[in-house]
């Protein structure tokens, strides 16, 4: 329920959904998301998932074999975070058997490098539960504006560091 998060919570209870949030690390706005208590009540409760989360050691496989045994049956998985999230073996078994209904993937683990014969790719080709798209989640006018201002700003930083004056 960080920034991302928060946004999506908006654009989801917007459309009438009953929002509910997992964040381990920080509090966010009740008015927006109900808070449970663990990610695993949250995957239990919820019809629809949505990931956000920094890709890191701690978030490696934070959706996993588990998780996913428990997940409300027909949910929807939507992760557009990074691959490595997803414990990509898990969320095929549990496509298979329909205990999700679908998932939608921004992201896969190993991407760039990802062909024709990745596991994900191959199975998106022959069935219908399952969209993938080429990490294009960001690609946004805002996205590339806030991108811009940042550059700027580490520019001129530097160039303040090395003793030039950027007004």
């Amino acid at each position: 329920m960080g920034r991302l998060g928060t946004i999506v919570a908006g654009y989801l209870q917007a459309l009438g959904m009953k929002v509910l949030g997992y964040d381990p690390h920080c509090s966010f706005p009740t008015a927006l998301a109900q808070p449970v208590e663990s990610l695993e009540d949250l995957v239990a409760r919820s019809d629809l998932i949505s990931l956000h989360v920094n890709y890191h050691p701690g978030s490696h496989h934070l959706i996993n074999r588990s998780n996913l045994l428990h997940i409300k049956p027909g949910a929807i998985l939507i992760n557009t975070s990074r691959g490595g999230v997803v414990d990509e073996s898990a969320l095929l078994e549990a496509l298979q058997s329909a205990r999700l209904a679908g998932a939608a993937l921004d992201v896969v683990d190993g991407e760039p490098a990802v062909g024709a014969s990745h596991p994900l790719v191959a199975y998106a080709r022959t069935h219908e539960n399952l969209l993938l798209t080429p990490h294009i989640g960001g690609n946004t006018s805002e996205s590339f504006e806030k991108t811009e201002v940042f550059l700027a700003g580490k520019v001129r930083e530097a160039w303040n560091s090395f003793g030039g004056k950027a007004e």
